[in-house]
């Protein structure tokens, strides 16, 4: 009899143990797992973000390497980290740029092929550096057309 209650003790354990290691992959593959997308495999990227599905994806070309961490859903959005890891080519400020990331909310549902493209829905360090590229060649643009307007008005005085 005490032999039986210890092995049905023994046989509770070993199921219940079982049970929390089924739980433990259970969890792991629908909640933590990301999927990891060739470079540059623009199908499995798009799949990945119509479903907000965690996945990271790296996209090349020649002037930066560009990777998108799908971080998963956060109300009606699916948010993704955008990270440059990379600048190949561009000026001196762009240089800037490499290391900085920032996160970007996206509806549901929509394939966004750039999701950086639509800044005003990014938050972060990259956002802000872009910012401060486009002000500060927005006024080197402006001054130089001051100086060209002040030309013209002197030649017609």
């Amino acid at each position: 009899m005490e032999r039986d209650v210890k092995a049905l003790r023994i046989f509770l354990l070993v199921i219940i143990f079982l049970i929390i290691i089924v739980l433990g992959v259970f969890i792991y593959l629908f909640f933590f797992r990301t999927v990891q997308c060739q470079v540059n495999d623009e199908a499995c990227f798009s799949s990945s973000i119509i479903n907000c599905e965690r996945a990271l994806f790296i996209r090349e070309n020649e002037e930066f390497v560009t990777s998108y961490n799908i971080l998963g859903k956060s109300g009606s959005n699916c948010e993704i980290n955008v990270k440059i890891i990379e600048m190949k080519k561009g000026s001196s400020d762009l240089a800037n740029l490499e290391g900085k990331s920032m996160v970007c909310a996206i509806p549901l549902g929509l394939y966004v092929a750039n999701p950086e493209e639509d800044i005003k829905n990014c938050q972060g360090l990259l956002k802000e550096e872009i910012q401060n590229i486009i002000i500060q060649k927005m006024h080197a643009q402006l001054i130089e057309n001051m100086v060209q307007i002040k030309e013209d008005i002197t030649k017609v005085l």
